[in-house]
């Protein structure tokens, strides 16, 4: 992905940018507010469950999200993670189901950055072990960290 700072940050001010970090049974989603300034995990979405599309586009509809982040999996030499496949799969198939747009982030190790952030944050061993979990706080640190790349550029 390639930002141009200025173009971008007046692109996408006054904007709730939501955030999916996608995995093959769960897709976990967070979104920020329109200034950029907090960032919620939300919600995890049951793959396997047959209102998924529904669920899943509803929320955005719901929290009025304007730009869709979707994290791809590219390792630190930049190689494609076996997932990407699944990955840009969802991403053709959620094209045909909303009309937002969407921006493909690397989220490379932002499941394991999550267990870090529970455990930073003291979240007890019971609540990090619900499924689910890591997922929407995933999605929530891709989120910060595109915001963060946005801001750099």
């Amino acid at each position: 992905m390639s930002l141009n700072k200025d173009n971008n940050i007046q692109k996408y001010k006054g904007i709730r940018i939501g955030s999916v970090d996608y995995g093959l049974k769960r897709v976990g989603f967070a979104v920020c507010d329109e200034f950029h300034v907090t960032i919620t995990p939300k919600h995890v979405f049951d793959r396997t469950s047959p209102n998924f599309w529904n669920d899943l586009t509803g929320i955005f509809v719901k929290e009025n999200i304007g730009l869709l982040i979707v994290g791809i999996p590219l390792r630190l030499s930049g190689e494609k993670a076996n997932i990407l496949d699944d990955v840009m799969n969802f991403i053709k198939e959620l094209k045909t189901k909303c009309n937002i747009e969407i921006i493909t982030f690397d989220e490379s190790y932002s499941t394991r950055k999550s267990v870090r952030t529970m455990l930073e944050i003291g979240m007890k061993k019971r609540k990090r072990a619900i499924k689910g979990n890591k997922d929407k706080i995933a999605a929530a640190i891709i989120l910060r960290d595109f915001l963060q790349e946005l801001e750099l550029k």
